[in-house]
């Protein structure tokens, strides 16, 4: 099997050759990190996708007046929010979700 050409670290400025995306010193900076578990293991189950494709349906236009694609919890269940309570839930657009979840 052929080895790749070495190549620039793709760190902005860095010049050392390497086989991979970065070089030893900078894959360490630029490693995925995973916060958070799967959509499953943190409750959002079959019985969750029904109830909020439901939810989609009475509540189909996002506060800012977009489509609406994410039921939004918010209050989250990490935090003990209801997971079926309406009162903590909100139908938003994916630019507002963002926006919920960046403050």
């Amino acid at each position: 099997m052929p080895v790749k050409a070495p190549h620039p670290c793709n760190h902005y400025g860095c010049r050392k050759l390497t086989s991979s995306a970065y070089c030893p010193e900078h894959v360490v900076i630029h490693k995925p990190i995973d916060y958070r578990e799967s959509a499953r293991k943190r409750g959002y189950d079959l019985g969750w996708d029904r109830f909020a494709a439901v939810y989609k349906r009475q509540h189909p236009i996002c506060p800012c007046g977009k489509a609406a694609y994410i039921v939004h919890h918010i209050i989250p269940l990490v935090d003990n929010g209801s997971k079926y309570d309406e009162d903590n839930l909100q139908a938003l657009c994916i630019e507002c979700h963002g926006r919920a979840h960046s403050k």
